[in-house]
């Protein structure tokens, strides 16, 4: 099989005859990626004071932000266009959110709405319930995606699904993964991948990405602890080869990343630790 990296290249190459073409930059770390965070790391902090949380984690350096509080309309108890501002003056952009899988396929219009007044690009599926977890309920959330999908891209949101690990148990020869990814119209739906969870699962990233080649454009980055457990490590701290990942990120299709930890005695330092940790990488 054709390399990824080269097919794509000769791709763009076959149209620069009688015009200029801006190649993207195929190999290597892009250098436009800025460290996002996931704003559940400090959900606790995000629950008692929003504002001055928000200012702590712009104090560390962070610029790019995933919201995990939405209820009707609104971010975290503020109008979409309110948390907007907010985040705004202090430096950071909000480019995408998770919101649960029945508030999206319930009231997708209103997501969109509120997607779109608080500037974001991407919705994000973070969790489903074993509803789904079968061969037959995978397909079925497929066909739910695209069909949200459409609404999403006539409104200028892209919807994506994030992975934990059990999407990569089999299923009689293959995984939800691999449902999701085949049926899911690429146009319409694509993926966060979480990069600790597939790790998780006993899968290699950087082979899990090149498998399905720019169906990526999100990431969640946070390391695995070398330890019996494998439990939450704040980034460069574990085992996961970061370097390698972003050196393929073209190949994934990354636009931004977010650094994650799910579990963490201390948020706010993790997330200072990872953002250092982030940093000697790009």
């Amino acid at each position: 099989m054709m390399n990824y990296n080269r097919r794509e290249f000769l791709r763009y190459a076959s149209l620069a005859a009688g015009s200029v073409v801006v190649v993207p930059n195929l190999l290597g770390k892009p250098a436009k990626f800025s460290p996002g965070l996931q704003l559940y790391t400090v959900r606790n902090a995000m629950g008692e004071d929003p504002k001055g949380t928000l200012k702590q984690v712009a104090d560390i350096g962070y610029k790019v932000l995933e919201t995990a509080s939405y209820k009707d309309g609104q971010f975290y108890g503020f109008a979409a266009s309110e948390f907007a501002k907010i985040t705004k003056d202090l430096g950071m952009e909000v480019v995408s959110s998770h919101i649960g899988v029945g508030e999206i396929l319930k009231n997708i219009d209103q997501v969109v709405e509120a997607l779109q007044a608080s500037g974001q690009k991407y919705v994000v599926v973070p969790y489903i319930g074993d509803e789904y977890r079968s061969a037959d309920g995978y397909k079925k959330l497929a066909d739910q995606l695209n069909e949200k999908g459409a609404v999403c891209k006539n409104g200028g949101i892209k919807l994506v699904y994030h992975n934990h690990a059990f999407e990569f148990e089999d299923l009689g020869g293959t995984t939800g993964m691999d449902i999701l990814l085949n049926i899911a119209n690429r146009d319409l739906v694509n993926f966060e991948s979480d990069l600790y969870w597939v790790s998780k699962a006993g899968l290699d990233p950087l082979a899990f990405l090149k498998k399905y080649p720019g169906r990526f454009p999100l990431w969640h980055v946070k390391d695995m602890a070398d330890t019996p457990e494998k439990g939450f490590a704040e980034v460069g701290k574990g085992t996961i080869d970061y370097n390698t990942l972003f050196e393929n990120a073209s190949v994934a299709g990354l636009e931004y990343f977010f650094v994650e930890q799910d579990r963490s005695d201390d948020p706010m330092n993790s997330i200072k630790i990872s953002y250092k940790g982030v940093k000697k990488i790009l």
